[in-house]
């Protein structure tokens, strides 16, 4: 009886670092694409505009079957710091890949992501912080792109500015003009803010846009001039 008892016991403890070996070796697989780097990144010359992708690594965001919002405001992002280098302005992305900013995988990597792109922001002494993102609803109507803007008045100004040029493309065809939050996280910089709502991936008009290569080419032609004109505005101002 006391060999069979302790046969057992052996067999759970077994068991036991079987499952503690394949939760380990899940979080070292995820960690590697959920990981930042603990440095500040390497600053662009003058007051860069910074470009913040929402979310990467673990963190795929909203989503749909076949769709993940990470995917496509980091697609967005690259396209659009294209179209501003062209434009001769200075940006910081907070993530080229994907990755999470958040550190290791503990209960409080989400806070971490999100202080980490504005202590990214605040970092290089940037003139404008633009975090792209995708939207969800219940209510599978809700479509097109929001503007929501850090409160205060050059986030006001830069944010009715960037509204009224997407129209002019149009990507942006909402009837409520800008929105200020004050509950936004990545809001919270130094410089104005301003958070872009790609579309709806709840939607099935938008979501197939935010499918398409060359509506999100659009959008990065119409983010980077709206970008541009607002920088070089207040370069001439001497407002940065």
């Amino acid at each position: 009886m006391q060999t069979g008892g302790w046969r057992r016991r052996a067999l759970l403890w077994a068991a036991l670092l079987a499952v503690v070996g394949c939760v380990v070796a899940w979080v070292m697989l995820f960690a590697e694409r959920g990981q930042s780097f603990s440095a500040m990144p390497e600053c662009p010359g003058g007051h860069p505009v910074v470009i913040d992708p929402g979310h990467g690594g673990i963190d795929g965001g909203t989503n749909v079957p076949g769709m993940l919002e990470k995917d496509v405001v980091l697609d967005v992002a690259l396209r659009t710091k294209q179209y501003l280098d062209k434009y001769q302005v200075p940006v910081l992305l907070t993530r080229s890949d994907d990755v999470q900013l958040g550190g290791a995988l503990d209960r409080g990597r989400l806070r971490r992501d999100l202080n980490f792109r504005i202590a990214a922001a605040n970092h290089c002494q940037a003139s404008l912080m633009l975090s792209l993102h995708v939207n969800s609803t219940r209510n599978t109507a809700e479509r097109g792109v929001m503007v929501f803007y850090q409160p205060s008045r050059s986030s006001r100004d830069a944010a009715y500015l960037f509204e009224d040029m997407l129209r002019r493309w149009p990507v942006h065809e909402r009837r409520e003009r800008p929105i200020p939050r004050t509950n936004l996280a990545v809001l919270k910089t130094k410089a104005p803010a301003l958070l872009i709502e790609l579309g709806f991936i709840t939607n099935s008009a938008d979501r197939q846009l935010l499918g398409d290569p060359a509506y999100r080419e659009k959008l990065a032609q119409a983010l980077s001039s709206s970008t541009a004109a607002i920088y070089h505005k207040w370069l001439k101002q001497g407002s940065q």
